[in-house]
């Protein structure tokens, strides 16, 4: 029961975490068509799950330049999830849209989601 408690929570997590975002330090950088809050939950969905699906694997092939780079480029590969993020709602035709005007705003909002999904 624990686990499921502690999925719902971070999936909570992650929706208020997109909607504070777009809503106010990023509105100008990223929108989210028709924001309902099932769209702020879609959105928080597929972030958690290819963040635990898909980092441990980037996670290890990158490896070796976490060591170059003293941790840095872990920046670089929650960047990434939330580009995937992007795709994969586009790609599945998802009536949610995220849209992200630049590519700093990439590593802002994964940088800020980390943080959430480690707490």
């Amino acid at each position: 029961m624990g686990i499921i408690l502690s999925a719902i929570f971070l999936l909570a997590a992650n929706a208020v975490t997109v909607w504070l975002l777009s809503a106010y330090p990023l509105a100008e950088y990223m929108t989210i068509e028709g924001p309902t809050p099932w769209q702020y939950i879609n959105v928080g969905l597929v972030f958690w799950l290819l963040h635990m699906l898909l980092y441990p694997i980037l996670n290890i092939i990158s490896t070796p330049l976490r060591w170059l780079t003293l941790g840095l480029s872990s920046l670089l590969l929650h960047g990434v999830i939330v580009y995937v993020t992007e795709r994969a709602l586009l790609f599945f035709e998802s009536t949610t849209t995220l849209s992200v005007e630049h590519t700093w705003v990439y590593f802002v909002v994964g940088a800020v989601l980390s943080l959430v999904n480690t707490v």
